[in-house]
């Protein structure tokens, strides 16, 4: 069987990573599409991973409308001949439309209930939608597509049965053994779900930063260019080693919601800021005190939360914690396979 998957983002290459890779070898056929987005084509070269790109990131409405025209009619060329048994993508904004017009069964997995507006073009489309149990809706009408299971995105990649890190990252980060430091994370406010919300200033970036060499070294990840005098603390390492460094890391702090939760599911503790929560990084926060999302309008209480961290009162029990969560959730590479498989074979039995 052919399975397809439309890869859009950076962290789409991870959550799928683990699921090519053993559909490729127990034999079946896969079709990669990329996009050019911060290193989606360099992560996919990284794995070893041939892939056909479709476009290049746009920005606006009319950037990302445009973008998903392009992008559609290019998978309908690829497709049209070698109809894939099942097409898997996370949202699925640049897929679902076309493929579903060739009858190809679509299977979204998503964890971003915020994003109203691709979510609500998206799931009429889509075939199966898979969500974390902690998904909160809405799902306009089509309930009956939904199947909720026990865990996070970055599980698909970050569980210990796919990834143990190596303390070697500090070492390669100029560190000592026992030496701290942190993992600051900027975003562009780009994405669909973003365009009536905004983050951090130039301003308040420097803030946290200084609040944190307080305490450890720092290291900047940043969608945008820095300003001069952050642009020392960029992170120095190739982005596939980011995960090595949130294993290790004493805390991350940022804008993006997937790095703070990867650092969740790694047992880091995190910061994230944002003005709207997110479903993943609500459960991290209630249930395993791994998370604390804050708006940026509320900046004070950001440095106050570092401060806290570091006197021990805010983050406890860390370890238990972590471990707690571990063994709440599930093999979320096991689960893609199998879903995606039972697609698969629902499609051939239709079509015999």
């Amino acid at each position: 069987m052919l399975y397809a998957f439309d890869i859009i983002h950076p962290a789409h290459v991870h959550f799928f990573a683990n699921t090519i890779r053993k559909l490729v070898d127990r034999g079946d056929s896969v079709k990669i599409f990329s996009r050019k987005k911060e290193l989606v084509c360099e992560l996919l070269d990284y794995y070893g991973f041939e892939h056909k790109t479709l476009s290049s990131a746009m920005s606006g409405i009319a950037g990302l409308f445009f973008e998903m025209i392009l992008h559609q009619g290019r998978l309908l060329k690829e497709i049209i001949h070698e109809k894939p048994s099942v097409i898997a993508a996370l949202g699925g904004p640049l897929c679902t439309h076309v493929s579903r017009l060739r009858k190809c069964p679509v299977a979204i997995f998503t964890d971003t209930h915020i994003a109203f507006m691709q979510n609500f073009i998206t799931f009429p489309f889509a075939d199966r939608i898979f969500v974390p149990e902690c998904y909160p809706g809405p799902f306009y009408g089509f309930e009956q597509k939904f199947t909720k299971y026990p865990g996070y995105h970055e599980l698909a990649y970050l569980h210990p049965s796919y990834f143990t890190p190596n303390i070697q990252i500090k070492e390669k980060l100029g560190l000592q053994p026992d030496e701290a430091f942190f993992v600051v994370r900027f975003t562009a406010w780009k994405s669909s779900h973003d365009f009536t919300t905004s983050g951090l200033n130039p301003d308040q970036k420097q803030l946290i930063v200084h609040e944190l060499l307080n305490y450890g070294k720092v290291f900047v990840s940043s969608e945008n260019p820095l300003t001069d005098n952050l642009e020392k603390y960029i992170y120095p390492l190739p982005g596939y080693t980011m995960h090595e460094a949130l294993a290790f890391a004493s805390m991350v702090v940022g804008e993006s919601a997937t790095m703070v939760s990867e650092a969740a599911v790694l047992g880091t503790p995190g910061i994230f800021i944002s003005p709207v929560s997110r479903c993943y990084t609500d459960d991290q926060e209630v249930n395993y005190n791994l998370v604390k999302t804050i708006n940026p309008k509320s900046f004070d209480d950001i440095i106050s939360v570092i401060r806290n961290w570091h006197n021990g009162k805010k983050f406890q029990n860390i370890a238990e914690n972590h471990q707690k969560l571990i063994e709440s959730k599930i093999d979320v590479t096991d689960f893609i396979l199998s879903s995606l498989t039972a697609m698969a074979k629902q499609n051939l039995n239709l079509n015999q």
